[in-house]
């Protein structure tokens, strides 16, 4: 009636949108960041190994990794100030002892601060509310895509007023990391303590704290001391990338670039 074309309009009718519906149109751009970066794929990593064994080293190293290529990254570090972490990791980008060759620092100081690599200043205890409340905010802000943790029971120290407080404490913390990890669709890699340190190899029970903390985690990962200077990761849990398989990977660590090595 109006001379209208209702062919045409029947061809450029859309259909009405839900909000709690989905097409693959709307999940492109994050099947595709999935497809080129699987390491992205959202879920809690719990790192843990004897003291000395090179925790820090090792994740710090990852961590420089996942940023050369261009995945945003926030660094919690509750045991290390922030200024020695990122010296360390000033030195691993730059493969060798600064303090050597000063005239260089400036060159691969500019050549670190263009990593998408970011720091909390919280350090010691700290409530996880306020922890996460910060996480949020650089996920929104930053578009965080891995957080490192180092480590949880730094950042829970001298909260709880017993042992049994502690340990619900605990177990509360990482449920909301995982939680977080899981809504925010970021990789959360926590450090964690064994519950001692001992000669003979650690499993997934030396993880400190109740099961829980291993149940939450997609992936365990040991550092296992042996024979110096040779040492490997142990996997002992892998529910994400490589479709659950486990296994160890050795490798050394060099001294002169503070990096490890296969």
């Amino acid at each position: 009636m109006q001379d209208k074309d209702l062919s045409q309009i029947l061809q450029s009718a859309r259909r009405l949108k839900h909000d709690e519906i989905m097409d693959f149109h709307d999940l492109r751009d994050e099947v595709f960041r999935e497809v080129m970066n699987p390491e992205q794929t959202c879920g809690l990593t719990i790192l843990t190994g004897p003291t000395g064994a090179g925790k820090t080293t090792i994740i710090s190293q990852l961590s420089l990794d996942y940023c050369k290529s261009g995945v945003p990254t926030l660094w919690g570090s509750f045991e290390i100030l922030n200024k020695r972490l990122a010296k360390k990791m000033l030195y691993q980008l730059a493969g060798k002892d600064i303090s050597k060759a000063p005239r260089e620092f400036d060159v691969w100081a500019d050549k670190f601060e263009q990593l998408p690599l970011y720091f909390l200043r919280f350090f010691s205890s700290t409530a996880i509310r306020d922890v996460l409340k910060a996480c949020r905010h650089a996920v929104y802000a930053y578009d965080i895509r891995h957080i490192i943790l180092d480590n949880l029971q730094f950042m829970l120290s001298q909260q709880g007023r017993s042992n049994l407080d502690r340990w619900e404490l605990q177990d509360d913390a990482v449920a909301e990391l995982r939680r977080f990890a899981t809504e925010q669709d970021v990789h959360i890699t926590l450090v964690v303590h064994p519950r001692k340190d001992a000669n003979d190899a650690l499993d997934i029970n030396s993880v400190f704290g109740s099961a829980k903390v291993t149940q939450e985690a997609d992936n365990v990962i040991i550092i296992q001391k042996d024979d110096e200077p040779r040492r490997y990761l142990d996997i002992k849990k892998n529910r994400q990338v490589f479709d659950g398989t486990l296994g160890t990977v050795p490798y050394t660590y060099d001294a002169d670039s503070l990096k490890v090595k296969q």
